[in-house]
């Protein structure tokens, strides 16, 4: 039996399987190279996909994948098979040329794989030396593809998070520099000088891997960033030592209207990222958010 989220129909549903679910999984776990290796030469690997140890190397995985509603007793030596082959012959890397190995034979049914399938899978293999062999069916698969999505949400929720509180603490803090700020202009070599700045460490993150965030795109989180910069620059400038008076008045009339364009752009981004957190953990309101 096939699990409801992989049932498909019309033609080729083994390859909609393939491209709709079991490639895309590979990416979201993190593999990279993940290619559709299916063809004449494909030797039991229909997707080849890699991954880097923590020495440094990588290792290549091969994919047989199935679409099936169950793999029984008589159907596993067809895939005893594939691993043998998957595993004795290399591969052409897409990108290099150079011929590689896999380390660890996989096979993916969308279906039930039954227990006299595994034992003879696993027993025979073993026997001829192969032992870095696996079997997933579709129940295995739809777990693997929860822990992936609770992965991707856990981390969009961090760094989703991180830009909020830059954001909320930005805003706090341009609301208490300008009025020290201005009281510092007045007379600056008796009154005191301003010492916090405003942070743009969560948002410089999320610029160097940005994802969609629907309300707030990447441009307008990009202006945020340089406004945020520009603004602290210009605070700095009104605190050096050798600046005229005049100098000193003029800045902080033009940081004005920056500080609030910046403030305006951090509502906007606020309140997208509070909507795609609320999504994200289920919440009913951006009151659980704050």
């Amino acid at each position: 039996m096939f699990p409801p989220q992989l049932v498909y129909t019309g033609d080729q549903k083994e390859f909609q399987f393939r491209d709709k679910f079991v490639m895309p999984l590979l990416l979201r776990l993190g593999f990279g190279t993940v290619v559709n290796y299916h063809g004449t030469r494909e030797f039991g690997r229909d997707v080849i996909f890699g991954d880097v140890d923590r020495f440094g190397h990588v290792v290549y995985y091969g994919m047989q994948i199935k679409y099936e509603s169950s793999i029984g007793l008589a159907d596993s030596h067809a895939l005893i098979q594939d691993a043998q082959q998957a595993t004795n012959n290399p591969f052409q890397h897409p990108q290099t040329g150079r011929e590689e190995f896999i380390s660890t034979f996989y096979m993916a049914n969308a279906g039930d794989i039954s227990d006299q399938a595994r034992t003879n899978f696993f027993s025979t293999l073993q026997r001829s030396g192969i032992r870095d062999a696996r079997l997933l069916d579709g129940n295995a698969l739809v777990l693997l593809d929860r822990a992936a999505a609770i992965n991707r949400s856990s981390q969009l929720r961090e760094q989703l998070s991180g830009i909020l509180q830059e954001v909320r603490r930005n805003r706090s803090v341009l609301q208490a520099l300008m009025p020290v700020l201005e009281f510092f202009i007045q007379a600056p070599e008796t009154n005191p000088y301003p010492m916090q700045r405003c942070r743009a460490t969560a948002t410089g993150h999320y610029l160097a891997s940005p994802f969609p965030i629907p309300g707030a795109g990447v441009d307008l989180i990009d202006q945020y960033w340089e406004s945020i910069r520009m603004v602290n620059e210009i605070i700095d400038s009104i605190g050096s030592s050798w600046v005229a008076d005049l100098y000193r008045t003029q800045r902080m009339a033009h940081l004005k209207p920056i500080v609030e364009r910046t403030n305006g752009i951090g509502v906007v981004i606020e309140n997208a990222v509070t909507g795609i957190l609320v999504s994200i953990s289920g919440l009913t309101g951006p009151s659980a958010m704050s």
